[in-house]
């Protein structure tokens, strides 16, 4: 045993140990860093067969490695150059959509439009037609009429700038159809009106009877009331002598009662030379719903009147 230990040791020492030793020192000598100025392509190219044998060369791992690490980022392997590539390529393909994500919160709420704002701009664009309509129609019919072209075109002279326009709920504009003969110191209530079939007269709303006479209030309210009576009076010319105290009286009463309830009245004495003239009343009453008006001829003089058909009765409501 103890031989066997012996020749053992004496091998290892004699063959194995010289042959490491070797090894080491080689790899020392070789193991040195690569000069700066050559390029990757000089150190590991190998050059052409010439014909004779290379020598041979030992070739370090870690050497190797270190040239690999300093050349990996030239040419096409460089970061800088290939920095959108990469990050295109980064992750890959694009996959499918999404779910959808939760629903917001909900937006403040709308503008509300109401009745009156669409009414209000229904009457700007009436308002602007009817402008337009008149400016045409002054070309039209009278070629000098620039300055009126001009008033209304300003805001400030047509009648919807001084308030709040509003539509006429109840009016009328009757004639009277026949004469009607007035005896002397006696009192009539006017009939037998009609609306001719011309530019101006006008009905509007309900209340009007025509042949009565009447005028019945659809609403309370204040109304402007006013009658244009045209009288003829033939005697006047065949008498020299008037009394003083002669005279035509025309009122618009409420309910038939002139002396108890407000009136309007116009007086015209006789003393004149003229035998047929006009008399007018106007003013405005405060009526009750379902309260009448109606228009009267008092014949305060000693001869007969007749009052001429054309005679007019006009109405309007002005507010309530």
């Amino acid at each position: 045993m103890a031989l066997i230990l012996t020749v053992t040791l004496c091998v290892y020492f004699m063959l194995i140990k010289p042959s490491l030793a070797d090894r080491a020192g080689i790899r020392s000598m070789d193991r040195k860093t690569p000069p700066p100025d050559k390029d990757l392509e000089e150190i590991i190219n190998v050059p052409e067969f010439t014909g004779r044998q290379l020598p041979d060369t030992v070739v370090d791992p870690h050497d190797t490695w270190l040239l690999f690490v300093e050349h990996s980022e030239k040419g096409g392997n460089d970061r800088r150059r290939n920095k959108g590539k990469m990050k295109k390529t980064q992750h890959g393909l694009p996959g499918p959509a999404g779910p959808p994500g939760p629903q917001g919160p909900p937006g403040p709420p709308g503008a509300v439009v109401t009745k009156e704002e669409l009414l209000q701009e229904f009457k700007e664009m009436v308002k602007e037609v009817v402008e337009e309509r008149n400016r045409f129609a002054l070309q039209e019919k009278c070629q000098e009429c620039s300055g009126m072209e001009d008033n209304l075109r300003s805001p400030t002279s047509l009648p919807w700038a001084l308030g709040p326009y509003r539509r006429l709920e109840a009016g009328f504009h009757c004639k009277l159809k026949d004469d009607m003969a007035v005896d002397r110191r006696s009192m009539r209530e006017l009939q037998n009106f009609h609306i001719p079939e011309k530019d101006g007269v006008f009905l509007r709303g309900i209340g009007l009877n025509l042949t009565s006479g009447l005028y019945v209030a659809p609403l309370t309210g204040f109304y402007q009331f006013s009658a244009n009576i045209h009288i003829e009076h033939r005697e006047h010319q065949r008498r020299r002598h008037t009394r003083t105290h002669d005279n035509i009286r025309v009122l618009i009463c409420i309910e038939s009662l002139c002396q108890n309830n407000a009136s309007l009245e116009a007086v015209y004495g006789l003393d004149g030379n003229s035998n047929i003239f006009t008399m007018f009343v106007s003013g405005a009453l405060y009526l009750q719903a379902l309260q009448y008006i109606s228009v009267f001829v008092e014949n305060g003089s000693s001869s007969p009147v007749t009052i001429q058909n054309g005679s007019d009765f006009t109405g309007i409501l002005l507010g309530m």
